[in-house]
């Protein structure tokens, strides 16, 4: 083999592929160092041997203060901060959050391609409310709604977390396009299922995170549960730091959820519980003069099945009512650690604690029976004392503690 010959274009050469490697690895090595001194954001405390426990917003409270020591998280927190909870800055996800940001504000400051609207050619708005629906995938979108809702909350590090609404794997609202020079410039389908639109939010959720995070923040996400389309909710719980799931196990003072879909949404949920901070918020009853134990009971139980080592429930009325704390007693159960995940033994869901049992019969048609065991005598939330055999009816839950 002959040595190459030095000849000035070939030293040029060589200089340019050593200055482009050098100025390569100083990059690389700029982003890890960069990576490594970008804050990290705090996740709520641990509550690995007890029920955590959410407030879903402050502001309707004539006693917010009562929060300290009963309500480990605040979801939408309005108010001075309060020591010892984990506090949430809120904000909606694809709309704007000034309510004085309607359609005709965006046309009127020449932003009317920035509304989306859906196949015929009206706004894709969300519960019925003025708030206009913006394109999420447009760079200059995203940096407003970061200015608007994000920047004001990073500064001066008032809150622990972004809290995230309406955020939604399926195409509920029917987006479809935007418009321009009077014509609609699709960008969906407009179906309910959609995965050009779950792409867009997940890269929405991304650019976000990362974003949210520089500022020292964790970013929670009101993430909506669809049994058709549990690929698309795994996708965007990805991207949040804490899953909220505001569908629940109950309504209306009764159980929503039974039988083979009841198995599916708990395993989901589970599973997300496993990886990440979950909340749950329970709507249980229309209103708090409402709530059954029996509700409670059902709404306890399934949390207990699902929890994690940082999950939280929120046990509160569909009806936002102002006035005091509504503080039920299933929020303050001692439980103790779990003794593993979650079981079934003829026809009971079931797991057991340190100092405490759930059980749930998922059937909407039969009731089953539980064996406690020989010797062995639990007390329900009433007081009332167990043994033997119990049984629970159709779609109901049963906790029990040790005397």
């Amino acid at each position: 083999m002959k040595a190459p010959r030095c000849t000035p274009a070939f030293l040029k050469r060589k200089l340019t592929t050593y200055v482009a490697y050098l100025s390569a690895l100083i990059s690389l090595l700029a982003a890890a160092a960069g990576a490594a001194a970008a804050p990290q954001c705090t996740l709520p405390p641990l509550v690995a041997d007890r029920v955590g426990s959410a407030q879903i917003f402050d502001s309707n409270l004539t006693n917010r203060a009562s929060l300290v020591g009963r309500r480990d998280i605040i979801w939408g927190d309005e108010g001075p901060r309060l020591p010892g909870i984990y506090s949430m800055k809120y904000m909606t996800v694809d709309r704007d959050d000034d309510a004085t940001h309607t359609v005709g504000w965006y046309d009127a400051h020449a932003r009317s391609d920035w509304v989306m609207r859906k196949c015929d050619g009206s706004p894709a708005t969300e519960f019925g409310d003025p708030n206009a629906p913006v394109d999420i995938s447009r760079p200059e979108v995203r940096q407003f709604l970061y200015d608007e809702a994000v920047a004001p909350a990073a500064n001066p590090h008032r809150y622990d977390a972004m809290a995230v609404d309406n955020i939604l794997a399926t195409n509920t609202f029917k987006r479809c396009g935007v418009e321009r020079g009077g014509k609609l410039v699709r960008r969906y389908s407009g179906t309910h299922v959609d995965p050009a639109y779950t792409k867009d939010v997940a890269d929405w959720l991304r650019w976000l995170g990362g974003r949210i995070h520089a500022d020292g923040m964790c970013m929670a996400g009101n993430l909506w549960y669809e049994e058709g389309d549990i690929a698309g909710f795994r996708q965007l719980a990805a991207s949040l730091d804490i899953v909220v799931d505001e569908g629940g196990f109950t309504r209306n003072c009764k159980a929503s959820v039974t039988d083979a879909h009841w198995l599916v949404r708990l395993r989901t949920m589970r599973d997300i519980a496993k990886e990440k901070p979950l909340i749950v918020i329970d709507y249980v009853c229309p209103h708090s003069a409402d709530m059954t134990p029996a509700a409670l009971d059902w709404s306890l139980a399934n949390y207990l099945l699902l929890k994690g080592d940082r999950t939280y429930l929120a046990i509160r009325p569909l009806v936002t009512e102002k006035g005091p704390l509504y503080d039920p007693a299933q929020l303050h159960v001692k439980t103790g650690r779990a003794d593993g995940d979650f079981k079934q033994r003829g026809g009971v869901y079931y797991r057991q604690f340190a100092q405490a049992l759930a059980l749930v019969n998922p059937s909407s048609t039969r009731s089953a029976q539980f064996d406690l065991g020989s010797g062995s005598t639990w007390r329900d939330l009433r007081g009332v004392a167990h043994s033997g055999r119990v049984t629970l009816s159709p779609a109901s839950a049963l906790v029990l503690v040790k005397p």
